[in-house]
């Protein structure tokens, strides 16, 4: 079966949501380290969709995290903070999966889910208005 463009997005949409509150439930159990790789894949997932909707591909993590940079941080569409968040998700989901002696606290767990979400939100909505604009051009 082939898969449309929109079937990418909505796909990558709902896994970012998804794997959103997967976070809250490990924040709930005290697996602080586990809730930030989730806060990290969610925000990947929301920016892949991003890029799918105009038309960019990244082949890596990194890649991703550049092209976000390039074409929606830089130029002002999307907050310098919100580029910030995606930048330390990032780097602390690999220090949390891989280094050793880094452990994460409740407070900055429950800081970090409130601008997750945010910047889920705020992400979702720019792909809803690129999606529209495309279909009324």
């Amino acid at each position: 079966m082939a898969y449309s463009q929109d079937d990418y997005i909505n796909y990558r949409i709902l896994k970012a949501e998804e794997t959103y509150s997967d976070s809250m439930l490990l924040v709930g159990h005290g697996r602080y380290n586990s809730a930030v790789n989730r806060l990290y894949y969610a925000c990947f997932y929301i920016v892949s969709a991003l890029l799918i909707s105009r038309g960019l591909q990244a082949g890596t993590h990194n890649g991703a995290k550049i092209l976000f940079f390039r074409e929606f941080v830089k130029p002002g569409i999307i907050q310098p903070a919100f580029g910030t968040l995606y930048s330390n998700l990032f780097d602390w989901r690999l220090e949390a999966d891989y280094s050793d002696f880094i452990d994460f606290d409740r407070a900055t767990l429950e800081e970090l889910i409130v601008d997750t979400r945010n910047f889920i939100h705020t992400v979702k909505s720019l792909i809803i208005r690129t999606n529209s604009q495309g279909a009324k051009g």
